[in-house]
């Protein structure tokens, strides 16, 4: 399998980037897992100085295709993300609202929540002054 990376090169704009588990795995049922990924971002925010607009974490399991077997292999052998995620810089307020407004939809569109704000993990609790999982920048309207 070839291994494509795509880099950022304008880091002063944000960006829209998915991530999608391998073959749809649905690791994110395990709220162990779930604590690990946001666990993640925020090491993201802290240490590499990485600012959150939204996010929002969740499975789109249609089929399980086949039951995986417990084997013992290295950790090298193992691959969560599919390859093919492409970062999209955003070019302006406009891109970033509708960018922002799909993530927070996405459970809505599944059917597993009727309003955004009800999934437990999204940013769209945030938007609303809800209990937050994670820090997000809210305030970017604000901005000269």
């Amino acid at each position: 399998m070839s291994h494509t990376r795509y880099k950022i090169y304008n880091e002063g704009q944000p960006h829209f980037l998915t991530a999608t588990t391998v073959e749809w795995i649905p690791l994110f049922t395990k709220p162990d897992i779930t604590s690990l990924v946001l666990d993640s971002l925020r090491f993201l925010q802290k240490d590499r100085q990485v600012v959150l607009y939204a996010y929002v974490i969740f499975v789109c399991l249609l089929e399980k295709l086949h039951n995986a077997k417990e084997e013992h292999k290295t950790k090298s052998m193992y691959q969560v993300w599919q390859e093919g995620s492409h970062p999209q810089e955003i070019y302006g307020e406009k891109m970033l609202i509708q960018k922002i407004e799909n993530i927070h939809n996405n459970p809505v569109r599944r059917g597993y929540v009727d309003e955004a704000r009800y999934w437990r993990y999204s940013s769209a609790r945030n938007y609303e002054g809800m209990e937050e999982l994670l820090e997000v920048r809210t305030d970017w309207r604000n901005e000269a």
